[in-house]
């Protein structure tokens, strides 16, 4: 008389043991993270999803400065309208060496270069006004054609960017990024066919200026040049160097 309760007991408990299964199972689906396979999604609704699109690194973004891209770079070099740039030379002799102290002030298409000795002499000055050249110096003054001889580096005495230009990639020891100061700049190094002088540049990227040349010759540093001070806005704001 009593089996059929007693059966009827074990349907109960087998009842509720699969009910206790199926919870733990949809609970625990819930909660694990699924295995989504991103490349199988539509690649028209995710290609082009910003959030999706891991960020660069750094490995990625860094330029290999090989002398192709060294050519390519140069070029785009812009001097700015304002600059007012120092800079300080030395020549090294085999018995004595001599520094100078120039001054480059630019602003537009006119500017104003002054180079002193160590003593605070002027050696030459060189104002461009409205496209005429003039050039001072201890001797007198004079209005001057000849731009090469004058443009503002050579007049400076700081190393010119002509040579770079003309560089082919087999002159090239040696190219690679490197700060001046906090300014980034293209390290170059080369020689001369024919010439035991290895001549050393530190170009500034962003300014399209040598902050620092060196010649040596027989591994002999014979010509030294550095920027001293550097200012690329209207007065009363610096940045850079110095």
């Amino acid at each position: 008389m009593n089996t059929p309760r007693r059966d009827g007991g074990w349907v109960v408990v087998l009842l509720t043991i699969a009910a206790l299964l199926g919870f733990w199972y949809v609970r625990s689906a819930l909660t694990t993270p699924a295995d989504v396979r991103l490349a199988a999604m539509p690649d028209e609704e995710f290609s082009g999803n910003a959030a999706l699109i891991p960020p660069a690194s750094e490995q990625e973004i860094a330029i290999e400065l090989t002398p192709e891209r060294y050519f390519e770079l140069i070029k785009t070099y812009q001097t700015p309208d304002y600059l007012r740039w120092e800079v300080q030379v030395t020549v090294y002799s085999q018995s004595r060496e001599r520094i100078t102290r120039g001054t480059y002030l630019r602003e537009g298409n006119d500017y104003t270069i002054e180079v002193t000795d160590s003593g605070g002499a002027l050696v030459r000055e060189v104002r461009m006004r409205s496209g005429q050249l003039t050039v001072r110096t201890p001797f007198g003054s004079m209005v001057s054609t000849a731009y090469d001889v004058y443009a503002p580096l050579p007049a400076l005495g700081m190393a010119g960017l002509d040579a770079l230009a003309e560089l082919t990639p087999q002159q090239i020891a040696a190219t690679r990024l490197e700060q001046i100061d906090g300014r980034q700049v293209i390290y170059v190094e080369f020689s001369y066919p024919n010439l035991p002088l290895i001549e050393c540049y530190w170009v500034s990227i962003e300014l399209g200026i040598p902050l620092r040349a060196e010649s040596y010759y027989e591994d002999r540093l014979i010509y030294h040049a550095e920027t001293v001070r550097l200012q690329t806005t209207s007065p009363g704001t610096e940045d850079g160097i110095g």
